[in-house]
């Protein structure tokens, strides 16, 4: 299933009738040729498993071709349609709700794919489900993978940056859902030994189809066991200075650390890629021997990566599995920290690990793990201080002149206007985050500037200002202004969003 049948499916249910649709148009009709192409590999009698079968179009053809089809999504709304879709045609499929990432169902197959499907998720996620795929395939099998990736064609590259930074800002300002980096598919299948028999590329590139064969044992999954490093000297103290003023998303390398010596005994603990982060959790364990492992959020702290939907259980569980921690360690326990517990029930349910909630604070690991692992109330109490309150404040407003640029059509008046109304939204959101209703910031920002536009609306009339066709755009504007202002408080900035789209 794609990013757009999750958001449409899981979202907007009442209009997932109209995903094939919707797939037909942003591919330009191509999804039906790689989905043709890809039933070229698939004969009478194969043993098929179609992972994140979205509407189940690509099932419901390999049933008809007279495989046995079994089909795998995670929405029970996508589901539906392609049951429907199946009986339609007559053709007889088994459909399973369940997650690619730890999917439970028993080989081997003869074909194992996932079309517009990786997309979704992480780097670590898609070489977790690779390899699940892979080890259901049987010697001689076929893995199909098809989806989005970066165009070989300049101007289909320009277009395609255009279509991805259109979609992935309004997906997350109204249906708070992010698309993920494009993967390299053939890497993928040569990571595992498939040998690849086929490759295509569709739409200026933008379209990439991979078939490999499975012709010798796959390796088993373990990841590189990394050594923590931490600037020093004059860039470390430009480092901790800089971010102190305005935490940027710097990132270190996603994986599984080594602290120390550790052994097979030794604690596991979780935390984000946010340089700062890492570097406060690394002191803070400093002595201690054990294990560190970072999830990519994509250079954001854990507070607002678990806020903004980037640190999840899917993302610790296909660590735990890409790095083989079933076998490097003697238990299975560990140490989420406590801004970012919440998902650990679901990563219970991933894993079967035992989960502990850690402080909020790495300052507080030392004390955490002389008492026994256990939270005092001091190490529970949330410290949101002012002067933190204003250094994100400060970091947002340095931001709004680049949000104000296209106000400049207007004239430097509606810019210089614009800019200062976001140094109003940046100091506002920061001091007053948690008193606004809603989860996320965008609905914080738009609530915010929903009010603001009618405040000003109101004392405009009141002054007795003329009321013409200008204020018919000013107002929405201001209104989708403070949307964005929201949308970047709540984790993002124009360096993730080019990290994202120019990827």
């Amino acid at each position: 299933m794609s990013l757009v049948s999750m958001i449409i499916a899981d979202r907007a249910a009442p209009f997932s009738r109209y995903y094939d649709l919707w797939m037909r148009i942003i591919t330009w009709g191509r999804d039906g040729q790689v989905r043709k192409a890809a039933l070229d590999h698939i004969r009478p009698g194969d043993r098929v498993l179609d992972v994140g079968c979205g509407t189940g179009s690509l099932a419901v053809l390999a049933a008809e071709k007279g495989a046995k089809v079994i089909a795998l999504d995670i929405s029970p709304h996508m589901l539906a349609l392609a049951r429907r879709k199946a009986d339609e045609h007559g053709a007889e499929v088994s459909f399973l709700k369940g997650q690619a990432q730890g999917m439970e169902v028993e080989g081997p197959f003869d074909v194992v794919a996932a079309t517009f499907t990786l997309s979704e998720i992480s780097p670590d996620e898609a070489e977790w489900v690779v390899f699940e795929m892979a080890s259901r395939l049987k010697m001689g099998g076929k893995m199909i993978l098809a989806d989005e990736s970066r165009p070989t064609n300049p101007l289909m590259r320009l277009f395609s940056w255009v279509q991805r930074a259109i979609a992935w800002l309004l997906t997350f300002a109204f249906l708070e859902e992010r698309p993920t980096r494009l993967h390299d598919l053939r890497g993928l299948c040569d990571r595992f030994n498939l040998e690849v028999v086929r490759e295509a590329r569709y739409l200026g590139g933008s379209l990439h189809l991979v078939v490999a064969e499975k012709r010798k044992g796959i390796p088993q999954i373990r990841g590189v066991i990394l050594e923590p490093m931490l600037h020093t000297g004059v860039k470390g103290l430009f480092l901790d200075a800089l971010l102190w003023a305005a935490p940027l998303p710097l990132a270190v390398k996603s994986g599984l650390y080594r602290l120390g010596k550790p052994n097979s005994g030794s604690p596991l603990f979780l935390t984000s890629n946010f340089y700062m982060t890492f570097k406060e959790v690394v002191e803070a364990l400093r002595g201690l021997d054990c294990y560190l492992m970072v999830e990519d959020t994509e250079g954001w702290n854990v507070w607002c990566a678990a806020d903004a939907g980037l640190f999840t259980a899917e993302k610790a569980a296909a660590l735990i599995k890409t790095h083989n921690l079933g076998a490097i360690l003697s238990h299975q326990t560990i140490v989420l920290p406590g801004l970012g517990s919440r998902i650990g029930s679901k990563l219970k349910q991933l894993t079967g690990w035992k989960i502990i909630k850690g402080p909020l604070y790495a300052r507080d690991l030392p004390q955490f793990i002389d008492t026994g692992y256990r939270l005092s109330k001091k190490m529970r109490r949330l410290e949101y201080a002012l002067p933190a309150r204003l250094r994100v404040g400060v970091m947002s407003a340095l931001f709004s002149p680049f949000w104000a640029l296209p106000l400049l059509i207007g004239g430097w008046g509606y810019f210089w206007g614009f800019a200062l109304f976001g140094v109003f939204l940046s100091f506002f959101l920061s001091l007053f985050h948690y008193l606004l209703p809603g989860r996320t910031g965008v609905v914080k920002g738009g609530l915010v500037g929903f009010l603001v536009a009618l405040g000003l609306f109101g004392w405009y009339l009141a002054s007795g200002g003329p009321v013409d066709r200008s204020l018919g755009w000013q107002l929405p504007l201001l209104f989708f202004y403070a949307l964005l202002f929201g949308w970047h408080y709540q984790s993002e900035s124009p360096v993730i969003f080019w990290k994202r789209i120019f990827s």
